[in-house]
């Protein structure tokens, strides 16, 4: 594993699948933050490496056919 594995925002409003994602990135070495709430304020604070959006935030902002 690397010594600095990144920082990573889990953005998912369901709270068990939203728990069970920081915690299989956290074991792996990434520090997460979940706070989706806040949305761009928690990019800002937290300045991650990456942000993972779930599937609602995707559906949601793809444009339609």
């Amino acid at each position: 594993m690397n010594s600095r594995a990144g920082k990573l925002l889990v953005v998912e409003s369901d709270d068990a699948l939203r728990e069970q994602i920081v915690a299989v990135l956290s074991e792996a070495g990434y520090e997460v933050s979940a706070d989706y709430r806040e949305g761009m304020k928690a990019v800002l604070a937290f300045n991650p490496d990456a942000v993972i959006l779930g599937a609602e935030n995707c559906r949601a902002r793809r444009p339609r056919c």
